[in-house]
């Protein structure tokens, strides 16, 4: 019976209050774990002596919190000189870049336009060829029809034999060539349509929103298109994937301008890839015009020595 009494005395013990101070500071300490923005001092400590007893320098978690933001405002300062130094070195390794380019596309245009006039004389050369020998073969159709009334022969044994070289004369200068003529002519055509069609394409692409020339319709092959639109449509071209370098602009704004400078050095190089495929493009086309100039120059020399 003692045993049970003494335990219950133990349990009922009135617990003995603690001071204020004491109870307080895990309080003040857990918000300051929290909130990470000072240090209470412990008030059970040699310095909890308010905060009128901390002398001056103890400013408050305001003041604290503006010094936290005047070190991140000189921070972000020098972060802004560093990159603002390295931007004036980008930019002009960039310029650089974008000069080079510059200087490829201004060699490019040249050739592209000296190119584009070779194709026009050659266009020219063509076709008076082919005026030229549509005239000469008129000539043979007439003779030939001369040749056939030709009375002068009174044998029929002479008669047959001339009418054999006669035909074999027509034959060659105007069967044989006509054939080819109609098919080199046809080449040409077919040449010359695609000659615009590509341009056009280039154009296109250097300026999807342009459309100041007739459209090229790709499922018609033969369409025949204004030549002298040929020179207009390449300076379109150059006009096109010309691109103005922008204004330096102060030097809080240097980062920006790197940027417009790296953006300016990217178009710069696809407008190069682009007149490089235009000048490779019409290069080929204009070795297949020398190959029709120069079937059509044998085709006029045979039709020549044969006359």
């Amino acid at each position: 019976m003692s045993d049970d009494a003494s335990t219950v005395a133990v349990t009922l013990r009135p617990a003995t209050p603690r001071p204020a101070a004491l109870a307080l500071a895990p309080r003040r300490a857990n918000l300051a774990d929290a909130t990470s923005l000072q240090t209470i001092p412990d008030a059970a400590g040699p310095d909890a002596a308010g905060p009128d007893a901390a002398g001056p320098d103890a400013a408050g978690p305001d003041a604290a919190g503006l010094e936290a933001v005047s070190q991140d405002v000189a921070g972000l300062e020098a972060v802004s000189q560093d990159a603002g130094a390295g931007a004036v070195g980008g930019t002009n390794d960039t310029n650089d870049t974008n000069d080079t380019d510059g200087a490829a596309c201004d060699t490019l245009g040249q050739n592209l336009t000296a190119v584009g006039a070779r194709i026009l004389a050659k266009q020219a050369d063509i076709e008076t060829l082919l005026h030229t020998l549509a005239l000469q073969q008129t000539e043979v159709q007439q003779a030939h029809k001369a040749s056939l009334h030709n009375l002068s022969l009174q044998s029929t044994t002479e008669r047959r034999i001339y009418m054999m070289a006669v035909d074999l004369i027509y034959f060659r200068r105007q069967t044989l060539m006509s054939v080819e003529i109609a098919a080199l002519e046809r080449m040409f055509r077919l040449q010359c349509s695609r000659i615009y069609g590509d341009c056009y394409r280039l154009y296109r692409i250097a300026a999807p929103h342009g459309n100041q020339f007739p459209a090229y319709v790709a499922t018609e092959p033969l369409a025949q298109y204004d030549r002298t639109l040929l020179e207009p449509l390449i300076q379109a071209l150059l006009d096109a994937t010309t691109v103005t370098a922008p204004l330096a602009g102060p030097r809080g704004f240097a980062v920006m301008h790197r940027c417009l400078s790296h953006a300016l050095a990217a178009q710069q190089t696809g407008n190069t890839l682009l007149l490089q495929c235009g000048l490779d493009t019409l290069t080929l086309h204009l070795q297949g015009l020398e190959h029709i100039c120069s079937q059509l120059q044998d085709v006029h020399h045979l039709h020549s020595s044969s006359s």
